[in-house]
């Protein structure tokens, strides 16, 4: 390994000459290798650093023999320290490529504002760009003063529309494309090795798979009314975050998969979602009403008190007026101090006694009720109603003559008491003397009808009589069977005695047969004589 010219022999000795001799010898051979592509005894960094060629260390080696590899000796009049100094120089004198965008990752609003890639390279050198495919995107880019005070120059290209239909840019979804970048020192008409940089290109906005939707729409399904204020967030993209806004306020970051609305009254909330490239996506919206007041206790009343005073609470009607329902609410009433409920409607509930058929009873009850609003709050039980409830009806009374003063069952008296039997405890009755027209009230268990005997009003005949009872509920028997008799309070004629013969003088009453004649006897009547 000798040098070829009187300068170059000048900076040979100057490098080397301090060298032993068997290092020098040791360092031209490996040199001489190196620059004819034969990599058996492979120059180290310590070797370049003893031949005065900077730059090579662990990082570039590998490159710089490579380079070295692709520059065989050709005879030419260049010797091979300055051969292996432009190899040092190709690999040490690599311009770059700045970070893109803030990230190397290009999002549509960048892509529409436009892209200028920027970088840096030597001060007497110009940089050519190059698409992933290997073509040029420009060539010839001149290098400016970074005012450093380096031979470290910078560049700057923006990209056109064009080089963005050549990459791709237009609908990219996270694509990764490699640039490459090379320069070339105009000086010493060197070109660098090309080097490449990694760009992300997504230009295409992420699309939620799943619409916003309430935590728990505690009214009616899809109504958008509600007690708990939790919103639920799902179907983001992967990777991608996500921010809220409730009514006017600003975007704020949402973290997890959901977020709580405080404060009642409607509201209406977006959420969009920016991915890792920073695209926003359209926003998601949500309109709802947040309710988590409960609404107030209600008030159940009897609708008719049938018993005797109105105000007993003993009733043949279960009928509970209800009062205060919100509007929209629904309401529940129980009949076992809350433990189940069971849905109302309307104004009333009918609570169901004996005669309402199998499974209902009548007797002491006790109801409660409460509504539940449209956003599903529950309000206070309401003050129990208590009460007896009798749908059973009262059995048909009994009649009976008090006394058949005539023969015992031919219901011919002259005694117009009637009893009545087979009242209720409690029980009031009515008897009808019209077949059931008109009805007036009964004392004690008995009716006298009034005969000719009695006066003025009375008199006697056939009688019919209707009876029936009421009992403490209001609920009215059957009517009694038709009760019919014959009063007759008039008392007969005389008779008349007359002697069937006065054998003596014919008006003296004197005779000798003692047989009298009866007359005037009223057909059907007995008579007897004394």
């Amino acid at each position: 390994f000798t040098p070829d010219a009187d300068v170059d022999r000048q900076d040979w000795f100057l490098v080397v000459g301090a060298l032993e001799p068997y290092k020098r010898t040791d360092l031209a051979i490996k040199a001489g290798l190196a620059v004819q592509g034969d990599n058996s005894r492979p120059m180290t960094a310590e070797d370049f650093a003893a031949l005065k060629i900077s730059g090579v260390n662990a990082g570039n080696l590998a490159k710089v023999q490579a380079q070295l590899a692709r520059q065989a000796d050709d005879g030419s009049s260049v010797n091979t320290w300055a051969k292996l100094a432009d190899a040092v120089f190709t690999v040490t004198n690599v311009p770059a490529i700045n970070t893109v965008a803030g990230d190397d990752i290009i999002n549509l609003a960048e892509r529409t504002a436009g892209v200028t890639l920027t970088g840096t390279a030597g001060k007497d050198d110009t940089v050519t760009l190059f698409y992933p495919d290997g073509s040029v995107i420009k060539s010839g880019i001149t290098t400016h003063d970074s005012g450093t005070g380096t031979s470290v120059w910078n560049w700057s290209f923006t990209l056109t529309a064009g080089d963005w239909q050549a990459l791709g840019a237009d609908g990219a979804n996270g694509v990764e494309k490699i640039i490459g970048i090379q320069s070339h020192n105009t000086v010493k008409g060197l070109d660098s090795i090309r080097v490449t940089h990694s760009i992300t290109i997504d230009t295409t906005p992420p699309v939620f798979t799943a619409p916003l939707a309430l935590a728990s729409d505690t009214g009616i399904p899809g109504d958008g009314i509600t007690s708990v204020g939790k919103v639920l967030v799902s179907g983001l993209e992967a990777a991608a975050r996500w921010a809220y806004k409730i009514d006017g306020s600003d975007y704020q970051p949402g973290s997890g998969g959901s977020f709580t609305i405080a404060g009642d009254g409607a509201h209406t909330v977006k959420v969009r979602q920016t991915d890792r490239a920073g695209n926003d996506s359209a926003e998601q919206v949500l309109t709802m009403t947040l309710d988590t007041a409960a609404p107030a206790k209600l008030s159940a009343t009897l609708a008719h008190d049938t018993g005797s005073s109105g105000l007993d609470r003993l009733t043949n009607d279960g009928t509970l007026n209800v009062s205060g329902v919100e509007s929209g609410a629904s309401w529940q009433y129980s009949l076992d101090s809350g433990v189940t409920w069971s849905n109302g409607s309307g104004g009333s509930v009918k609570i169901k006694g004996a005669a309402d058929g199998a499974g209902n009873a009548d007797g002491a009850k006790k109801v409660v009720v409460r509504q539940t609003d449209v956003a599903g709050n529950v309000g206070a039980v309401s003050d129990a109603v208590s009460f007896t409830l009798d749908t059973t009806l009262p059995a048909k009374p009994a009649l009976a003559l008090a006394k058949d003063s005539g023969n015992t069952s031919d219901r011919i008296t002259n005694e117009g008491t009637v009893n009545i039997s087979k009242l209720e405890a409690g029980a009031s009755w009515q008897y009808s003397l019209d077949n059931g027209a008109t009805w007036q009230d009964g004392i004690a268990a008995s009716f006298r009808f009034a005969g000719t005997a009695d006066g003025s009003g009375g008199s006697d005949g056939a009688k019919n009589m209707l009876v029936r009872q009421t009992d403490a509920a209001g609920n009215v028997s059957p009517n009694s069977d038709k009760f019919s008799f014959t009063l007759d309070t008039t008392a007969p004629a005389a008779p008349s005695l007359a002697l069937s013969v006065d054998s003596g003088n014919p008006t003296d009453k004197i005779t000798n047969n003692a047989t009298f004649k009866v007359s005037g006897i009223e057909s059907g009547a007995s008579w007897q004589y004394s």
